[in-house]
């Protein structure tokens, strides 16, 4: 016996446009400007960061993933 089964959509999943926010909250979306890696290393270590931030805002740019 043989089975055989897939799966195929015609549909091509596309980057969303440059004007278009992304997903979720507004807040998650807004700009923000990574402060340096020294700063962010003494701020967490003061736990100096409020709930919400956004990694960007918690890491400097030698993580910028976060």
């Amino acid at each position: 016996m043989t089975l055989c089964s897939g799966c195929s959509s015609d549909d091509e999943t596309k980057p969303p446009e440059e004007d278009e926010p992304l997903p979720g909250p507004e807040e998650w979306n807004r700009e923000v400007v990574p402060p340096s890696a020294e700063e962010a290393d003494q701020k967490r270590a003061s736990c100096g960061y409020a709930a919400g931030s956004l990694p960007a805002e918690t890491h400097g740019p030698d993580r910028p993933s976060g």
